[in-house]
């Protein structure tokens, strides 16, 4: 089954009408609903890349480096129960965030690195 983006109540009815149509009543099912976001633009990673590799060159370290640093201090924190230890652990991202969290992230990065590197693009 495809994913479906809807806006409004005709779409909305549309989808489910057609879901109760093309799935066997005779199965069990897993159907999962969740708000659209605006995935973060290509143009928003390729600034963000521009900006870690001039700061990597300022500062002589990698731009996975300077990614993760900045991922560190300014991603979203995101936790999840390790299936190995049991025990919750977590991670800054910066994946999956929508357009305007990556817009604000990219503000901060910007300040910082103009602020401490006297990087700026």
């Amino acid at each position: 089954m495809p994913d479906y983006i809807c806006r409004g109540r005709e779409q909305l009815q549309a989808v489910a009408s057609r879901i109760v149509t093309q799935l066997s009543p005779d199965k069990v099912w897993e159907i999962s609903i969740k708000q659209y976001r605006h995935k973060r633009s290509n143009s928003q990673n390729d600034m963000a890349w521009a900006l870690y590799r001039a700061v990597a060159k300022e500062t002589g370290a990698t731009p996975e480096e300077v990614h993760y640093g900045y991922k560190s201090l300014f991603g979203e924190w995101v936790e999840w129960d390790d299936p190995v230890s049991g025990k919750k652990t977590g991670e800054f991202r910066t994946r999956g965030t929508d357009t305007p969290w990556f817009s604000e992230y990219l503000e901060r990065v910007m300040a910082h690195a103009a602020t401490e590197f006297g990087v700026s693009l």
